[in-house]
């Protein structure tokens, strides 16, 4: 085997492909730059702009976006402070106040837009400041198959490409994931939801609806039956609404729906929680599944990351930190002296390093689907949001 060594002493930096421009693509590549390497990002869509209204970056989440030298103010977000639950007539059942959470975990909890969020990881990523050499964005670039042995990247047009190391982010729908891993096909969860984004001023105005609160509050209305609930929270100048229900296991396609379709489905609720949903506006209904998970990750050169490699739904609001822990792993494993010839090797260690925990959160996320039921909020919480340092440190 022959090692190439320029001027320094250390080997030249890997070539890295990383497939999708979503969170988990660009965080990889914050963490693969911020090494020294050498990272393409193949994005499928035009414009490479993060789907969704808001999401969750519990302390594990951000104690790695901390490391990757993330600005917080870009997020615009509000750190989570509380966690108030009621029953289906808008009774306060429980009210949990998240105490000293970045003196016990590390790092604050907060909640913010995906938008928001993608931009500042597309700074990190893309831009000219910061440690390491910009990564390169290609859109409209939608990869179909890699080789696991040489690194080769098969594009749609039938354009390749070749690298040391390949990141495959592209989701749940991955082409790769389908093609090199074998994935079994997803199966509906028995859940869909209403979700949509409400202006924050809206309930400042209405003293009949549940209150918001300005102080961080996650706020979960629960049906008497467990079978539905109502999920909302302040973000920025904004509300996220989510609205779980059963579908049967016969779940219809993501579709725009109107106020009325949503207020019959959830009509057992009292009239403050009513109220509160009548805020609702531009509704999108969107169907959950569950996907079987994969007995391995890797494959040569190939390594799957975020939702490729562990697709979970989103009741404990950790997907996308699963997708920044696995870019901290990477970071901590392929330093700039990383070898081409020790890319299999290295990625096999991610793949033991990150699959236990990942699969553990997946596994609680899906029977938080039986919430109402016994399961165990507080220690998902506990396991989920406490990250070893040995990630990125």
């Amino acid at each position: 085997m022959t090692i190439t060594i320029v001027k320094g002493g250390f080997p030249p930096p890997l070539r890295v492909i990383i497939v999708g421009a979503g969170i988990g693509g660009l965080a990889a590549a914050i963490a693969l730059r911020r090494q020294g390497h050498s990272v393409v990002i193949y994005e499928k869509s035009k414009f490479a702009q993060e789907l969704g209204a808001s999401l969750h970056l519990a302390p594990n989440a951000v104690r790695v976006l901390e490391a990757f030298g993330y600005d917080q103010d870009n997020l615009n977000g509000i750190h989570c402070s509380n966690y108030t639950s009621y029953n289906q007539n808008g009774d306060i059942t429980k009210k949990h106040v998240h105490e000293r959470v970045k003196e016990k975990y590390g790092s604050p909890y907060i909640m913010c837009g995906r938008i928001p969020l993608h931009n500042e990881l597309k700074r990190l990523a893309l831009g000219e400041g910061g440690q390491g050499r910009p990564a390169k964005l290609v859109t409209s670039a939608r990869i179909v198959d890699v080789e696991p042995e040489t690194g080769t990247v098969t594009q749609q047009d039938g354009t390749r490409h070749h690298a040391d190391l390949v990141i495959v982010a592209d989701g749940t729908h991955s082409n790769v994931r389908k093609a090199r891993f074998n994935s079994a096909d997803q199966v509906p969860a028995g859940q869909s939801l209403f979700r949509c984004v409400v202006p924050a001023k809206e309930f400042d105005i209405d003293s009949e609806a549940l209150p918001l609160h300005d102080d961080g509050s996650f706020h979960m209305v629960l049906s008497a039956n467990g079978q539905k609930r109502l999920i909302f929270y302040r973000f920025g100048d904004n509300v996220n609404f989510s609205c779980v229900y059963n579908d049967g296991g016969r779940p219809e396609p993501a579709r725009d729906v109107t106020l009325d379709e949503l207020l019959e489905k959830f009509s057992e609720f009292g009239p403050s929680v009513m109220r509160t949903l009548r805020k609702a506006r531009g509704i999108l209904n969107w169907p959950l599944y569950v996907s079987p998970p994969l007995k391995s990750w890797v494959q040569g050169r190939i390594a799957l990351l975020g939702d490729s490699a562990h697709p979970m739904l989103p009741h404990v609001g950790q997907g996308a930190a699963m997708a920044i822990e696995d870019a901290g792993a990477l970071f901590s494993m392929l330093p700039l002296a990383t070898t081409p010839a020790q890319i299999p090797m290295t990625l096999q260690l991610y793949e033991q390093v990150r699959h236990a925990r990942a699969s553990k959160v997946a596994k609680f996320s899906n029977e938080s689907r039986q919430l109402a039921y016994g399961f165990d909020q507080g220690k998902s919480f506990s396991y989920c949001v406490s990250l070893s340092s040995v990630y990125y440190d």
